[in-house]
Formats: C-alpha cells, sequence, structure tokens
C-alpha cells in the first residue's frame, strides 16, 4: 500500500455508532470559573443548541489509537519476519521533528504506523471526528488530595477538584478508513483490526487513567459500516450491521 495514494478513492469505510464510559470519564480544558468556585479540572465542552455539553475530540480518539498501536508493534518484533513486513516498526515522532534527514527517509519509507496515522510528512488515512454525548449528563466534580511523592502520604490542605463525566453515558462515534483494504492481508489491516477489536474490548481516554478514569468502549449492536469501493471503474456502496459490521472490519 503507497501512502501516497490519497489523491485517489479505491476503498474507504465510514464506522458510526455509540460508545460508553464505564468508568468517570475526564477529557479537560484549562482551569475555568464555575458558579460554586473554580474547579481545578474541568471537562473540555462545545456549546450546542445554547447549551454546553461535554466533548471527547477527535484528536483524542487519534492520540489514545496511536499510542496503543506503537505499544503492539514495539511489543511483537517477530511478527516483522513472521510475515515478512519491514515496515513492522514505530518510530520515535519526536526525534522526527527534530532530525530533518530521519525525517525525509522515514517519509519515503514509512513505518507501519506513520502509514496508517500520517507524520509531518505523510497524509492520515485515518478520520476521527468529535464525539459529543447523545443526551445532555450532569457533571460531576470530585474532590481528591494531593499526594506528597516525598512521604509518600497526603499533603495537608492540598485538595483539588475533578470534574468527570458519570459512568454509563452514551457518545455519538464516527470514524473513516481511506484506502486501506482491511480484507487485504497487509501489516496496516492488520494493525487496524487489532485496533477495532481494542475499541470494541475497551481502552482509556482523557485524564486519570492511572487511577481507573477514562474506559470507554464501542457498543458492538449499534455498529453502522458503510463500505465504498471502486471496481472496474464503478463506485459500489454497501452497508453492514451488527455481526455483519464486525465481520468487513475483521474484528469477527
Amino acid at each position: 500500500m503507497s501512502c501516497a495514494d490519497l489523491d485517489r478513492l479505491v476503498i474507504s469505510y465510514t464506522i458510526e455508532g455509540e460508545a460508553v464510559n464505564k468508568t468517570p470519564l475526564r477529557v479537560g480544558s484549562g482551569k475555568r470559573e464555575q458558579y460554586l468556585g473554580p474547579v481545578d479540572n474541568p471537562v473540555m465542552t462545545y456549546m450546542v443548541g445554547g447549551e454546553e455539553r461535554p466533548v471527547i475530540p477527535g484528536s483524542s480518539w487519534k492520540g489514545v489509537l496511536r499510542s496503543e498501536a506503537e505499544r503492539l508493534v514495539n511489543s511483537s518484533p517477530e511478527i516483522r519476519d513472521k510475515k515478512n513486513w519491514p515496515s513492522w516498526r514505530a518510530c520515535n515522532i519526536f526525534e522526527l521533528a527534530e532530525n530533518e534527514q530521519l525525517r525525509k527517509k522515514e517519509e519515503e519509507d514509512p513505518c507501519v504506523v506513520c502509514s496508517i496515522f500520517g507524520n509531518t510528512g505523510v497524509a492520515s488515512h485515518l478520520y476521527f471526528f468529535d464525539s459529543l454525548p447523545k443526551e445532555k449528563p450532569t457533571l460531576h466534580v470530585i474532590r481528591r488530595v494531593a499526594i506528597d511523592r516525598v512521604v509518600g502520604s497526603q499533603s495537608p490542605g492540598r485538595l483539588f477538584d475533578v470534574q468527570v463525566v458519570p459512568p454509563e453515558t452514551r457518545w455519538g462515534f464516527r470514524m473513516k478508513i481511506v484506502n486501506i483494504d482491511l480484507k487485504s492481508d497487509t501489516p496496516q489491516a492488520f494493525l487496524l483490526s487489532h485496533l477495532l477489536r481494542q475499541l470494541i474490548d475497551g481502552i482509556q481516554i482523557g485524564g486519570g487513567r492511572s487511577v481507573g478514569y477514562g474506559e470507554i468502549k464501542l457498543v458492538s449492536e449499534t455498529l453502522l459500516v458503510k463500505r465504498m469501493r471502486i471496481e472496474d471503474g464503478i463506485l459500489k456502496k454497501d452497508e453492514y450491521r451488527g455481526e455483519e459490521a464486525l465481520k468487513i472490519l475483521g474484528v469477527k
């Protein structure tokens, strides 16, 4: 698969459905004043229909899945030799930003992660959209105690408030995959199928993950997959739901 093939459409998948957070969720914004005083860690919100609604930005979905992709690739180097996939590696995107020679080399021959998610010189094949709750939730504020790292106990008087979206909140979810055939025997399809399985099984997103916040999963029963492909010069469109959607995504 070429990473420069986005000037034409070969195949695309639009995945729509609902996600539900199983634990308190906090995608934070800067500190701001509330009616009852300042909240130290408020959630990010959008104005929707004149009301503030919490939001999971598309960038948060992309970031957590990219990290998961890098973790899988770095922990399974044997796949590179077993499948004869030279691109089965994960580059250091921070090194690319500082080393122009390394960046140019990676743009010419990107690792499997960059070939999917993109980098400074390679376009992404994935598009994530902001997620809003299906219904307006009541935001909760949790008061926590800061821990003194030196003595390993609480710091007297060091309290802080964390605003969270309560568990069992339903969110809209939408993402798009362009020019990666999920039925192909390629490292990109293999890695993407793993990531989609992770979304259905559950991942953590946002702040407070080390204390259990942010566990969220796609609700498989709500999935709708719209596939578009070009065959013999003809645009073909198909839709899949439920079990068929999971199969077309390579998840089941």
